[in-house]
């Protein structure tokens, strides 16, 4: 067995993670990418609600060191606002080549103990359900499977949209107009926004997972302004669901 040192991430690492990470993301990230995200969300301010569950944000970031000073693994605990009460999201990656040596289990004893000091009461992972090796590590721990989720990629490189344009120009025959939110920025149209999400009979996230309940919170299921205006959102980009509590 190998040593290593776990330490906190910091900004030189953003190379290593964006590495590792496109390892096991459907589409490959970059460092760029990573750091630009980062910036973009506000500093976590985790808190508890009136039965002393976790709420909040925060995403801290641990990474695995070997001998050389190398960084060949990486985790992060992150939750965003519309999560569900007392659930922490982990991702956490070994490169290949250093997989079975103690370097996962280190990282995944660092994430837990953090876990535990925030209070949170349930772990929530995504991996692809034919890497075998990483539904036993989880299984190890603890992690029990959930559920399948699916994903879709589309390579605009050869998407053609001539198919959807007579439904686009139907619609704006009709009166109606498609812009983005960036053409509409403002605090008045994500409070519209807001209110489309509050009465429109949408489906939303709880309808079909337990671990991002949409956009929306509380005990009554409503929607909070914020939540659907410029937070943050993350998206788990693989196909496995592994919970433990």
């Amino acid at each position: 067995m190998s040593n290593y040192t776990i330490r906190r991430f910091g900004r030189e690492d953003f190379q290593a993670a964006a590495a590792l990470l496109s390892l096991i993301w459907s589409e490959p990230v970059t460092a760029k990418q990573l750091q630009e995200e980062e910036e973009s969300i506000p500093p976590g301010q985790l808190h508890y609600d009136e039965e002393g569950r976790l709420m909040g944000w925060d995403r801290p970031k641990w990474v695995a060191v070997n001998g050389e000073g190398e960084v060949i693994g990486y985790a992060i605990a992150w939750r965003a606002p519309w999560n569900e009460p007392g659930s922490l999201n982990v991702t956490l990656v070994v490169h290949p080549d250093e997989r079975g040596r103690g370097a996962g289990r280190a990282l995944s004893r660092e994430v837990r103990e953090w876990a535990c000091l925030v209070k949170a009461s349930r772990l929530v992972c995504f991996m692809r359900k034919n890497d075998g090796a990483s539904l036993a590590f989880a299984e190890r721990r603890g992690y029990l499977l959930e559920r399948h989720t699916f994903e879709s990629v589309l390579d605009l490189s050869s998407f053609t949209d001539q198919a959807l344009l007579p439904s686009i120009r139907s619609a704006e025959s009709s009166g109606i107009m498609f812009v983005t939110l960036k053409d509409e920025p403002g605090e008045a149209q994500e409070r519209k926004l807001h209110e489309l999400y509050r009465i429109a009979p949408i489906r939303t996230f709880r309808d079909t997972t337990r671990i991002s309940p949409g956009l929306r919170n509380g005990r009554n299921g409503t929607l909070t302004w914020r939540a659907c205006g410029r937070s943050m959102y993350i998206s788990p980009r693989t196909g496995t669901a592994m919970s433990a509590s």
